[in-house]
């Protein structure tokens, strides 16, 4: 049984930026919304989720969890593709954030197989702040909109510190909530619950239908039917009117692909790692795998040679004896 996600293949993606009420209110910020240009083209994900099974490539919800800055959204959506919606533009943030939540939680997993405690509750206490809704504000912090008022501006930007502290306040308080989780059962409940938010939530909110196909032999003798899941990552709001008719209101839930993706792997036994060198998520086929490329081993080994090879000319040299 096969799973597809047909997206519309990306051109080009522009940032504009718009002045936007802060989240809490009070003062103007400059966001950052995707102006997202698309194709006729459509793309699935998953064909590259099962490609990726076969030969040695990156899989789409790897590559989708090492999502960081601005500039790799391009590359990621032009080779998987944008949902298409109709309803307002996302900011960046919100997109990054979506990819962050993603990969604490396969951090958060690997430390856990790990019985790495410590850092398992610190990185739960990250992950539960980054599932709030502003939490992409924390992260990726936004300029105010310019002000004529020299007072205004100034004010502006003490509330926008006040603001950020806020922000602060919210992420230590999970973190100091997720440092009170002592018993391994507890851990093992809030672990169940993270998966859910990040993996399972977003599955409940789009479109899954099943699609049947009847398949004949060239001759004709031979009848085969296949059953695939098709899946929509868009969330129906409503419906406005206007004058001419009515238009729906969605939005895209960038999430939900990868973090299928990411469950299916989970049972079929397949583990993801942190690269000891470049941070970034990776499949790993061998036990002893730390590195995600050869380049990331390469350069830890041309590293220590050279470590040890001047900590050598540091070392005070025998003198002669006469």
């Amino acid at each position: 049984m096969l799973i597809e996600c047909l997206q519309q293949r990306v051109r080009d993606i522009r940032v504009e930026v718009k002045p936007t009420s802060w989240p809490t209110g009070g003062f103007m910020v400059d966001s950052r919304f995707l102006r997202v240009m698309r194709d006729r083209e459509e793309v699935d994900a998953f064909e590259s989720y099962y490609r990726a099974a076969r030969e040695k490539i990156e899989a789409p919800h790897i590559a989708f969890a090492n999502l960081k800055h601005e500039t790799e959204l391009l590359p990621f959506f032009r080779q998987f593709g944008f949902p298409y919606y109709e309803g307002e533009q996302l900011m960046a943030g919100e997109v990054l954030i979506e990819a962050k939540r993603l990969r604490l939680l396969m951090e958060t997993w690997g430390m856990f197989r790990a019985e790495n405690w410590p850092e398992v509750r610190r990185l739960m206490g990250e992950l539960l702040f980054a599932l709030r809704r502003n939490a992409h504000w924390f992260y990726w912090p936004v300029p105010l909109h310019p002000l004529s008022d020299e007072e205004k501006q100034k004010e502006s930007e003490k509330f926008q510190q006040m603001t950020k502290m806020s922000l602060g306040s919210e992420r230590e308080i999970e973190l100091a909530r997720a440092a009170d989780l002592t018993d391994p059962k507890e851990l093992l409940m809030q672990m169940h619950h993270l998966f859910y938010e990040v993996c399972t939530e977003p599955l409940k909110l789009v479109e899954i239908k099943p699609s049947v196909q009847l398949l004949l032999s060239e001759r004709g003798r031979h009848r085969q039917a296949t059953l695939s899941w098709d899946m929509k990552p868009v969330h129906y709001l409503g419906e406005n009117e206007y004058e001419h008719g009515t238009y729906s209101i969605e939005e895209p839930v960038v999430r939900a692909p990868y973090g299928l993706m990411y469950l299916m792997d989970l049972t079929e036994g397949k583990e993801t790692r942190i690269c000891a060198e470049c941070r970034n998520v990776f499949d790993a086929n061998r036990s002893d795998k730390i590195f995600c490329s050869y380049t990331c081993a390469h350069r830890v080994v041309v590293r220590r040679s050279r470590s040890r090879r001047n900590a050598k000319r540091k070392l005070p040299r025998p003198r002669r004896s006469n």
